[in-house]
């Protein structure tokens, strides 16, 4: 089947037609693309699901002039130049569908996207029933970190609602169907209704209730989902949704530091204390010695040095993984409070003032020491990185030897993980993380690749994560 380009026809032909049989327009598009499915209708525009010869997908909008705009028709196509530019820039984000090719045909604008294979939540909504909890804090962390990116480069989605986000076969998540026609006056009030709109998005996965009547509940539509999730989740999308601009969020990182230590990633609410590290070395039930593989290469001089001799080691016992990461934010803790107590200690025995006025500015400089642009930038990427590697374990735990259930647990924590990643600012809070994510490298290379250690997770955090911290260590202001 193919479909008519007209937006006054819209007729629908036969697979081998040319030329449409109602209004004879010419169905081939740029002597390329030919329509097969129409996939929205907006006062302006419309989105296809089109094909080329040799059949691949294609998502085209094209725009058109109505009757009460086709006056401004000059200054609707200068508009929509000027943001392909920007746009073709900005669809280099992995997660917002790339912009292939931009033309005019006839009286029409249109843009030609890469077509995202998969779901949109919305049909995921219908199909599966109510998102969870941990699965809107995944969704936050993805799009977020997606809107960072665009508004950092004055730029609005402008239209975020269900159907407008994707799972692609993969499980990764995209951000489509941008508003292309965005305003040349960039504000904060746009970006305030980019975030408005992802809140009652999150609260229609939710409550499974359409976003046109959550619009008109308002802020009462929180009372809906505030039995079933927890107290933190319901302050951060009360905040979203907020209608007074000095109380609502400014911008997507202050959203994500919002998340920080949140316990929308852990399975039970009574989870969502930091677990007890005397209560978690209660239950475990440690890995007999002599089923260990010791490896010269992973237990690095550096990474001794960062280690405490006091019990427990994670670098020579294997613990359960389900709980694993509050368990390290615990330990390291409890060894920085140790550290903190030995540092008070010290200055107690200072009777020099000048000595002791330098010695705790050593300490305060130490813990306020921030990072350049450039290098927090590319730490809180590794938060992405993190996620990618979460969905990696869920489809290939078995070419790891590890079981499904071992998956989906060591998934979940590493999501938790990122979120940690994100509140990073300092060279304090690098340094912290950084023991923590080398902790947690050990743990997970129990998990051996049939193959090679080269596609082991183990092998992948060293990689792509730690290495990103360390080059970022020597980019201090």
């Amino acid at each position: 089947m193919r479909i008519c380009f007209q937006p006054n026809c819209l007729t629908q032909n036969h697979s081998l037609s040319n030329y449409c049989q109602r209004c004879v327009s010419n169905l081939i598009l740029n002597d390329r693309f030919f329509a097969v499915k129409i996939l929205g209708e907006y006062p302006f525009s419309r989105s296809f699901l089109a094909k080329d010869q040799q059949n691949y997908c294609y998502f085209i909008k094209q725009f058109f002039l109505t009757d009460k705009t086709r006056n401004s028709g000059e200054d609707l196509s200068v508009l929509f130049n000027q943001n392909v530019i920007k746009f073709k820039a900005l669809a280099q984000y992995d997660h917002i569908p790339k912009l292939l090719d931009s033309f005019t045909e006839g009286d029409y604008l249109y843009l030609i996207h890469e077509f995202i294979e998969g779901e949109n939540l919305l049909h995921e909504l219908t199909n599966k029933g109510n998102f969870k909890e941990d699965q809107i804090g995944v969704l936050l962390i993805n799009i977020l970190n997606i809107l960072n990116f665009v508004h950092g480069n004055n730029f609005i989605h402008g239209n975020i609602k269900p159907e407008n986000i994707i799972r692609r076969n993969d499980n990764q998540l995209f951000l489509v169907n941008f508003f292309e026609l965005n305003p040349v006056s960039f504000s904060q009030e746009l970006i305030a209704k980019d975030l408005s709109s992802l809140g009652f998005t999150c609260l229609s996965l939710l409550t499974e209730i359409k976003l046109n009547n959550l619009f008109d509940l308002g802020e009462n539509a929180l009372n809906l989902c505030a039995n079933s999730v927890s107290n933190e989740l319901v302050k951060i999308l009360a905040k979203l949704v907020e209608k007074a601009p000095e109380k609502a969020y400014q911008s997507a990182d202050e959203v994500l530091n919002d998340l920080n230590y949140c316990a929308i990633f852990l399975e039970n609410k009574s989870d969502s204390s930091l677990v007890s590290l005397n209560i978690f070395l209660e239950t475990v039930e440690t890995v007999p010695n002599n089923q260990i593989s010791y490896s010269s290469e992973l237990i690095s001089v550096e990474t001794r040095e960062i280690i405490s001799e006091n019990y427990p080691n994670y670098l020579t016992e294997f613990y359960p993984l389900k709980g694993i990461i509050s368990a390290l934010l615990n330990y390291l803790d409890n060894q920085r409070e140790i550290n903190l107590q030995t540092q008070l200690q010290e200055i107690k025995n200072i009777t020099n003032p000048e000595l002791f006025n330098s010695y705790l500015e050593q300490i305060n400089e130490a813990k306020s020491l921030m990072l350049t642009e450039y290098a927090l930038n590319k730490i809180h990427k590794t938060s992405t990185t993190l996620l990618e590697l979460a969905e990696k374990v869920t489809r290939y735990y078995n070419d790891h030897k590890a079981s499904r259930e071992e998956a989906q647990i060591l998934a979940k924590e590493l999501r938790q993980l990122s979120i940690h990643i994100l509140q990073i600012q300092s060279f304090y809070d690098l340094n912290f993380v950084y023991k923590m994510i080398t902790l947690l490298k050990y743990q997970v290379s129990r998990f051996k690749h049939k193959d090679s250690h080269k596609y082991s997770w183990d092998y992948y955090i060293e990689n792509k994560i730690l290495n990103v911290f360390r080059e970022c260590w020597l980019k201090l202001d």
